[in-house]
């Protein structure tokens, strides 16, 4: 097994696993369909993408990422998003969102994988 860093414009390319850990959530919408652009490029068929955010809640429900959601608008320029926000992210760059884990402290892993539309 092997790490190997990259960024958001020189992300190596071949990798088994990508991971995005709170990244997204700093950026509106527009740069993180470019970060996702460049992960999709540097992706292979079979990669997996791994993006750890918090995601909203649709019910209203009580929850951490509402709070993260103002903190992050306020402060920063970017937002925490619902499920299906993040799925129309991944969609656009080419990506599709496969699976969602729980973590805690409101947190989720989003499994991506290349869009079948993408790959074929």
């Amino acid at each position: 097994m092997r790490f190997v860093a990259g960024d958001f414009a020189d992300m190596p390319a071949g990798g088994d696993v990508y991971v995005l850990s709170r990244i997204l959530h700093d950026w509106d919408d527009e740069r993180c369909r470019e970060i996702l652009r460049h992960c999709a490029r540097a992706m292979p068929d079979h990669a997996d993408l791994l993006v750890v955010e918090r995601v909203l809640p649709c019910d209203g429900s009580v929850s951490l990422a509402t709070a993260w959601d103002l903190h992050m608008m306020c402060n920063v320029g970017g937002r925490e998003r619902h499920a299906a926000h993040y799925g129309r992210l991944f969609a656009d760059a080419g990506l599709a969102l496969v699976g969602r884990s729980p973590l805690p402290l409101d947190g989720n892993v989003l499994h991506v994988r290349k869009a079948r539309s993408a790959s074929a």
